[in-house]
């Protein structure tokens, strides 16, 4: 009961570090930005949200009990994290590659996030079906700072418009996502 009692914290946490980490991160690139760009730039942000969104309350959920009971079972759950690697990064790969054509370079580069924000979802959702939540909180709070890092990198240091933000964002997702697997 301890472990539980103390991994919760430490998952609580670090979520609630990450959604600050978040919102900082909105307030900053605000300031970097004109206002329109601002808007333009929370717009774009909604591709990545949304696939945040499916990957933390469904795809990191399932991936974690179905890795539990691999696990429980004898089977082999790496074969179980590639499935789902290879399933959901194919759609939404496919979706993406459908999509691009018809949309503006900003929105494109935001859309690109997709695929490798599921990837990271399913890894997050692996390590907490094996129990790994230090590991998970770690992955989670990184995800953030290497957004804010590459985010700010990019616009201070080659312009000051949303392109540049959206691709900080849209990098650092790729980058983790390569990290993890």
């Amino acid at each position: 009961m301890e472990r539980i009692l103390k991994e919760s914290i430490l998952l609580f946490f670090s979520n609630s570090l990450a959604r600050l980490l978040t919102q900082v991160y909105r307030i900053a690139v605000a300031r970097l930005l004109s206002v329109a760009e601002y808007g333009l730039f929370n717009l774009l942000l909604s591709f990545q949200f949304f696939a945040i969104m499916l990957g933390s309350s469904a795809i990191a959920p399932s991936v974690a009990k179905f890795t539990a009971e691999y696990m429980a079972r004898g089977r082999d759950v790496y074969k179980l994290a590639i499935s789902y690697i290879t399933i959901l990064f194919s759609i939404a790969s496919l979706f993406i590659v459908f999509l691009i054509p018809f949309v503006d370079k900003n929105t494109a580069v935001s859309i690109l996030a997709v695929p490798f924000i599921l990837i990271f979802s399913i890894f997050t959702g692996y390590l907490q079906g094996k129990g790994r939540i230090f590991e998970m909180s770690a992955c989670i709070l990184a995800s953030q700072i290497l957004r804010i890092f590459l985010t700010f990198l990019f616009v201070l240091v080659i312009s000051s418009n949303v392109f540049y933000a959206i691709s900080g964002s849209t990098l650092a997702y790729i980058f983790i996502s390569i990290f993890v697997f």
